[in-house]
């Protein structure tokens, strides 16, 4: 029997006119031109069902968000000949105003959403500015209501809604992989300029499954690259005591001493591919571990070690640092482990730059960073630490070029050489990206 086919439509609706080219972009000949972030949202229908994925944001939504709507996705949805009041079925992927910020015009819907995603958006972590900042209250309520009458399905994990409307578990991520491949063809043809975009893709796959399943997700993931794939993604950040209550990416502890995840590891250096690991600063031995295993994969250490400084660190931040510094020099002797320098601008590491007034300057990030970034250098060496955007994670505290600037007055001191290594080379040789692709203006 043939699987369904349905029609998938993605419908935009909204944008965020403020953005600027200087914000996303470096060296743009236009930085002071708009680059407005679009929002969408989708209809996925074939002549048995139909779902809408995600409601968009109403005009009340926009106003509060400072966003432009540039229809009301109810509106849209008649262009298809759908009535929002009459829709069944509208699946939410997660709980921020640009997916929820439209609940009352879907009348009747039944709204599913992962179990998990409610308990979050109603957890303690909510009394943070840091976490909610993405969150309304309005639509939490909204919700809640729904859940109330009846009409809210939660699901924990994967589930088929329709024939069709599904896949395989642990290869649910291989989309992202495919899109990546599609913006790195974009621009390899030219029309873009010379930069290479997506050249070196790095997925994901759980090596807690059963081997065979591991490796079909890594031979899927390299099919789909188009020869781009180039290693795996874990993040693995675990605390305990008070910040466990508040922290979205709380991981099981000791993943990375899990004795199934060590053989699923083994697949993926069986095959010469890399490793980029993100955790936190009291679990950075769990590292060291997995380089002494597995001398021969390529880690990258992302983040600059995870150093905590919000929760219960916040206090101990005298010490806390020496702590972190040792164990990141301890990993610095493993000759297979690279550091990645950025993520500062998250804000577990407990700067205050989210709550000023006033933007920061570059010159600002490289005073309050600076010793940080110097001490994983000085660790690592210019060949084995690279720079790093985080972007738009790190957006929660300066803009795109800023970032890059801060990081281009912290190394002022070093050589042309060393500098190029730092913001081009040691990338370039840990993810295998061919030395002919074009580079940006020296740093």
């Amino acid at each position: 029997m043939a699987e369904p086919v349905y029609e998938v439509y993605a419908l935009r609706y909204g944008a965020r006119s403020d953005w600027t080219r200087a914000k996303s972009y470096l060296n743009d000949p236009d930085p002071n031109a708009a680059d407005a972030i679009e929002y969408f949202f989708w209809i996925v229908r074939n002549a048995d069902h139909t779902f809408v994925v995600d409601t968009g944001f109403d005009a009340a939504t926009a106003l509060r968000y400072k966003r432009t709507a540039f229809a009301d996705p109810s509106t849209q949805l008649s262009a298809f000949g759908i009535d929002s009041s009459t829709v069944e079925d509208l699946i939410v992927t997660h709980m921020h105003f640009d997916h929820v910020g439209a609940l009352p015009a879907y009348d009747k819907a039944r709204f599913h959403l992962q179990k998990a995603d409610l308990a979050y958006a109603t957890s303690p972590s909510m009394k943070y500015d840091f976490l909610r900042f993405a969150y309304d209250l309005v639509h939490v309520s909204q919700m809640l209501e729904r859940v109330y009458s009846g009409r809210a399905k939660f699901h924990d994990g994967d589930a088929e809604l329709a024939p069709g409307v599904s896949g395989p578990a642990h290869l649910r991520d291989i989309g992202e992989i495919e899109f990546a491949r599609g913006v790195a063809a974009m621009a390899a043809s030219g029309l873009y300029g010379g930069v290479r975009v997506c050249e070196g893709i790095v997925g994901w796959a759980d090596f807690r499954l059963d081997p065979p399943l591991v490796a079909e997700i890594l031979d899927v993931s390299e099919e789909a690259a188009g020869g781009r794939f180039r290693g795996v993604r874990q993040i693995a950040p675990w605390v305990d005591g008070e910040l466990a209550k508040s922290m979205p990416l709380n991981a099981p502890e000791g993943l990375f001493r899990d004795s199934n995840f060590r053989r699923g590891f083994a697949e993926l250096a069986r095959r010469g591919h890399s490793f980029d690991a993100w955790l936190f600063h009291p679990q950075l031995n769990d590292v060291a571990l997995l380089a002494d295993e597995y001398p021969d994969t390529p880690i990258i250490l992302n983040h600059l070690g995870g150093r905590l400084g919000v929760g219960q660190y916040a206090s101990q931040f005298e010490e806390e640092y020496p702590r972190w510094k040792a164990a990141l020099r301890d990993l610095a002797r493993r000759p297979n482990i690279f550091v990645k320098v950025g993520g500062l601008g998250m804000l577990y590491g407990g700067f205050d730059f989210h709550t000023r007034p006033k933007a920061p300057s570059s010159d600002d990030l490289a005073k309050a960073w600076g010793p940080f970034i110097r001490e994983a250098i000085d660790a690592f060496g210019t060949d084995r630490a690279m720079m790093e955007s985080n972007f738009p994670v790190d957006n929660q505290s300066a803009a795109f070029p800023v970032i890059w600037n801060a990081f281009k007055r912290v190394t002022q001191s070093y050589t042309r050489a060393e500098r190029e290594s730092m913001f081009f080379g040691a990338a370039q040789r840990v993810y295998r990206l061919s030395p002919s692709l074009e580079r940006f203006p020296r740093p």
